[in-house]
């Protein structure tokens, strides 16, 4: 039996040096209590930690996934708010006809004639507004709708999470328990 000769100097675990991985596992392999594997992994248990790994990737995927959707719908929330405002924009811009307030390019013949024009040209615009006033109310409540859509997903994400979380600290447990078997 030759003797060990334990390496000179302090262990720093960042930096790997071969003589003291050396030292270690002929220490452990010349003692009967010691088991140690030269492996990371043992064949046997090889696909059950590549099963495990798998779950783990799935997890991520739909967390992902669950949170691009979330984007997306934020996305879509941001559309329909600029779409709102537009038409808020548009219905503020619309002009009211009155007397002698230089609408004579628009407005032209005897003074009844301009009134009633002045009436016509209000009743249309009055129409218009109502027409983008339900139209913004529609928007609007889709964008509600949506902002529910979001909330949920939002809840979703983090349900998931959650669960990604207690089955990560399963896998763990499984893990330390196949490593203390082994």
């Amino acid at each position: 039996m030759s003797i060990i000769v334990p390496p000179t100097g302090f262990h720093t675990p960042s930096v790997v040096d071969p003589s003291q991985s050396m030292y270690i596992l002929q220490i452990t392999q010349n003692s009967p209590d010691v088991k140690i594997s030269t492996s990371s992994v043992e064949a046997a248990e090889f696909p059950n930690t590549l099963r495990m790994d798998q779950v783990y990737d799935l997890l991520v995927q739909m967390i992902t996934i669950l949170q691009q959707v979330a984007v997306s719908q934020a996305g879509q929330l941001k559309f329909l708010n600029t779409w709102q405002r537009a038409y808020t924009d548009r219905m503020a811009s619309v002009h009211t006809f009155v007397a002698k307030n230089g609408d004579a390019g628009y407005v032209s013949g005897a003074d009844t004639e301009q009134g009633t024009v002045r009436q016509d040209l209000n009743a249309s615009n009055t129409t218009f507004t109502e027409v983008m006033r339900s139209s913004t109310q529609i928007v609007g409540d889709t964008a509600k709708s949506l902002q529910a859509n979001i909330s949920q997903t939002q809840d979703a994400v983090s349900q998931q999470s959650n669960m990604a979380t207690s089955i990560i600290q399963q896998l763990n447990t499984i893990l330390a328990s196949i490593g203390r078997i082994s």
